[in-house]
C-alpha cells in the first residue's frame, strides 16, 4: 500500500501545480475560501491541498477529478 501512496503522491505532486496553473490563484482561493498564498503554493508545486481542498479543486477541475476517479478504481481492483 505505501508504494501506492508514494506513487499517487508523485503524480500529484506533478498534476496539481499544471492543472491550477490555468487559473489564476485568487480565484481558486476565493472559490475554495482558503488565503490567496495557498493557491499560489499549490500552483508552484510547494505543498500539495489536503483531502478537503483536494476534492473541491476536483470540482472545480475536470483533470483532477478523473485522476481521482482512475485511483479509486485501482484501488478496487487491488482489494
Amino acid at each position: 500500500m505505501k508504494a501506492t501512496a508514494r506513487k499517487i503522491e508523485s503524480e500529484l505532486r506533478d498534476l496539481v501545480p499544471r492543472v491550477l496553473g490555468r487559473e489564476s490563484a485568487k480565484v481558486i482561493a476565493f472559490k475554495l475560501g482558503v488565503p490567496q498564498r495557498t493557491a499560489e503554493n499549490w500552483q508552484a508545486g510547494l505543498n500539495l491541498p489536503n483531502l478537503p481542498h483536494f476534492f473541491g479543486l476536483a470540482e472545480m477541475f475536470p483533470e483532477l477529478r478523473d485522476k481521482s476517479l482512475e485511483w479509486l478504481a485501482a484501488a478496487l481492483d487491488v482489494d
